[in-house]
């Protein structure tokens, strides 16, 4: 997989349509709504996505930084990263 996308539910029509781009130029990726199926466990399927991916989009909004899970979200990429 190639980008996991960590994004502000409340910017998901701009997150849609810049997911659509990336896979029209042959970009893999991760996007909850595209991966996740009900039943699903929410920590471990966000967590395999990260562990999956080979990079982490963040879409930098002002909901963004509001958000406690977004801010959890990056932080466990950071620490893949680490």
């Amino acid at each position: 997989m190639g980008v996991f996308i960590s994004y502000s539910s409340k910017d998901k029509n701009f997150v849609e349509r810049l997911s659509k781009k990336l896979v029209e130029n042959r970009v893999g990726v991760w996007l909850d709504k595209w991966e996740m199926k009900p039943g699903d466990s929410l920590i471990d399927k966000i967590q395999n996505g990260l562990e999956d991916s080979s990079y982490l989009l963040v879409v930098l909004s002002n909901h963004y930084v509001q958000s406690e899970w977004c801010r959890k979200e990056q932080n466990a990429g950071l620490i893949k990263e680490i």
